[in-house]
């Protein structure tokens, strides 16, 4: 079974703090949870302490980092269990 994983995921500036990113996170979410993913797996950069910030408050918890990406920061990797855990 593939693994999902979520590459990239940004709400404009001018909408922040409306709850976009959170209704965009629950359905992508309840959509793996339909296909019977156990898990699911993000990434953000090291320096994005606002896009950590809202990982961890959806409940993903980082899992490791890799540097030699090409990029100036390392680039962190998170993960979301999904079984057991209660809906968005």
């Amino acid at each position: 079974k593939k693994s999902p994983f979520s590459t990239l995921a940004r709400v404009h500036p001018d909408h922040h703090r409306r709850g976009h990113g959170r209704a965009l996170y629950a359905a992508i979410e309840a959509h793996l949870r339909r296909l019977g993913h156990r898990f699911w797996l993000s990434s953000t950069e090291e320096d994005n302490t606002r896009s950590r910030a809202f990982h961890a408050a959806l409940g993903f918890r980082e899992i490791g980092a890799l540097s030699e990406l090409n990029q100036d920061v390392r680039e962190v990797f998170l993960r979301k269990d999904l079984v057991g855990e209660t809906k968005p």
